[in-house]
């Protein structure tokens, strides 16, 4: 494995099957890469997918970009197998050309109606004058509103009555759902969290947005003491921006915290992963299908008001 330097941002390139590129892309941006590119990791010229479920590439080189001083292949451990996690080169870039290509890159986009995600940098257009702004820059922590399974959350939210709701962003990476649910109008928000750069990420982005006050940052384990145990006490939206795999084992766990008749949304799902999850929360939850956008899914639905 090579060694970074100590440059402004840090550069980890994986190589895997191109049937894989998808996971091993998802994993970077969970790990709190602000960027991820591929690129042919052969030499297998291919211009365009056809049928659009081939794979691109026989082998692929993904590359997530992540800033100074951040372990980016730790944070992968877990994630992805030993196999790809193997194949890391990591190297360092210089600051004024990535902070340049993520101005480029990031810029203010609409959700729904009436919501808008904006970098500070820049000004959102005047049609973004009557709705809801929410400033957030990339950074160490997943969500940005770049990728589509947050974006798939975030109109899903743009498009409901919040009005004085609690609401549980669990995974929380940079805040941006929490944050984004109290700025259309949600009453509470717990932003969960495992990791602690997540929590001091989603931490400075409610600061940032004014909503501190009815924004609590917690772990896991920490959750259900913050709601209590009565059904009362349990939230009326949870919103789950993850991977399937830890998805489908939190069933148990999310069916405590969402109350009889309130909605669960989760998200970071493949097309193909959608009915294993539906089936796995069916107990108590009827979800279904409730939005798309490429490869990626949400599911959303009520929790049961009878418990079976």
């Amino acid at each position: 494995m090579d060694g970074a330097d100590s440059t402004g941002w840090v550069r980890v390139a994986l190589e895997c099957p191109g049937d894989g590129a998808h996971a091993v892309e998802e994993a970077l941006s969970a790990a709190g890469a602000i960027a991820v590119s591929l690129e042919d990791a052969g030499e297998e010229p291919r211009f365009e997918s056809w049928p659009p479920d081939r794979a691109l590439w026989g082998r692929v080189r993904v590359r997530g970009l992540f800033p100074a001083g951040v372990d980016g292949v730790g944070r992968l451990a877990g994630r992805l197998p030993p196999e790809i996690l193997e194949t890391a080169r990591v190297s360092g870039l210089p600051d004024a050309d990535w902070i340049r290509t993520g101005r480029e890159r990031f810029k203010p986009m609409r959700f729904g109606e009436r919501l808008w995600i904006s970098p500070t940098w820049a000004e959102p257009p005047p049609e973004a004058g009557s709705g809801v702004v929410v400033r957030l820059d990339p950074g160490l922590a997943f969500g940005t509103g770049s990728h589509s399974s947050t974006r798939l959350c975030l109109r899903r939210l743009a498009g409901l009555d919040l009005a004085g709701k609690l609401v549980i962003d669990y995974g929380c990476g940079s805040g941006i759902l929490g944050i984004a649910a109290l700025a259309l109008g949600a009453g509470r928000c717990l932003a969960v969290d495992l990791d602690p750069q997540a929590l001091e990420a989603a931490r400075e982005n409610a600061h940032r947005n004014r909503v501190s006050d009815h924004f609590d940052i917690m772990s896991p384990s920490a959750v259900a003491d913050a709601l209590g145990c009565s059904d009362t006490s349990t939230s009326d939206i949870l919103v789950a921006n993850i991977l399937a795999g830890p998805l489908a084992a939190l069933a148990g766990t999310f069916r405590g915290l969402v109350r009889h008749g309130g909605e669960l949304m989760l998200s970071g799902i493949l097309a193909g992963q959608a009915d294993g999850l539906i089936e796995a929360y069916a107990p108590w939850f009827g979800l279904e299908i409730a939005d798309r956008e490429d490869e990626w899914v949400l599911l959303a639905g009520l929790r049961a008001r009878q418990a079976p």
